[in-house]
Formats: structure tokens, C-alpha cells, sequence
């Protein structure tokens, strides 16, 4: 299952443009879950995740240190939540093997979602980020060559 984020300034539209391409299985407010999705470009969806697990508060902590997070996370990874992100990051810390952080260019971005009574689980691989990256790296190019600019 696919968990998508989408623009607020139309959700309408954001909601029509998904089910276009895909058969949702439900709304909630700006997240939107597909049971099945293959690569599309989405105008209006900000963020696209694969849908690790489901619990609910009261279970989040026993689902995360029961989930195999080894077999997902194989090199750097970042966790955010708008709830609890230290303490959900602290037991997945404690459940790799080899846990390697990496909070500006992670490989693997664990995002937990808080919707309602339920904990929503999703991941983004390398290449979610790759427009703050390119922005970085134009930023640094843009500095290297003005302050080479002969005077």
C-alpha cells in the first residue's frame, strides 16, 4: 500500500488526480492510501511513501520493536515524526544492527504519521530529496564560481 501527501490548495483536484491513476482506498484529509501504485508523476501530491505498518498510539513502541527494521533500513537513515520522534527514533536505533543516522541526506527517510486514533508507518528511498540536494549543490556551485571571477 502507498500513503500519499497532497497539496492543500486543492484537494479536490489533488484527490481526482490520484484516483485518475490509482484505486484509493481511503482519505484522510491530506493523506491519501492506494492499495496498489506503480511510478507517476503527481502535480499535486507533495510526498509518495510505502506503507511499512499500521498500529495505534497505544501499540507504536511494541510495533516498532517487533518490526524487522534490518531488513528495511540497510544503510543511512532518518526518522521524523511530528510526535514522539526521539523516542521512535531511539528503538529503531536500538533494533539495527548497524544503525548509521544521517539527518541531511539519509538513504532511507522513515516518516511516522499521526492521523486520528492511528499510526501511519512510511518510507522514502533515496531520490525523495533530490531537489533540496540539487539546490544545495547549485548554491555551492554558484559560490565556487563568483568568488573565482577574476577582478
Amino acid at each position: 500500500m502507498k500513503l500519499f501527501r497532497i497539496s492543500q490548495k486543492n484537494t479536490a483536484l489533488s484527490i481526482a488526480e490520484i484516483d485518475a491513476q490509482y484505486s484509493i482506498a481511503d482519505v484522510h484529509g491530506e493523506f491519501v492510501f492506494v492499495k496498489k501504485a506503480k511510478p507517476a508523476a503527481l502535480a499535486y501530491t507533495k510526498e509518495t511513501y510505502d506503507l511499512l505498518f499500521e498500529t495505534t498510539i497505544n501499540r507504536l513502541l511494541k510495533t516498532i520493536k517487533t518490526y524487522n527494521w534490518n531488513k528495511k533500513i540497510k544503510k543511512t537513515y532518518c526518522v521524523r515524526s511530528h510526535t514522539f520522534e526521539k523516542e521512535i527514533a531511539s528503538a529503531i536505533w536500538h533494533r539495527l544492527k548497524k544503525p548509521t543516522v544521517d539527518l541531511e541526506n539519509p538513504v532511507h527517510l522513515i516518516h511516522f504519521f499521526f492521523i486520528g486514533k492511528k499510526v501511519y508507518c512510511g518510507s522514502r528511498d533515496a531520490g525523495y530529496n533530490s531537489g533540496r540536494r540539487c539546490a544545495f549543490l547549485c548554491k555551492n556551485a554558484l559560490s565556487f564560481f563568483h568568488s573565482n571571477i577574476p577582478q
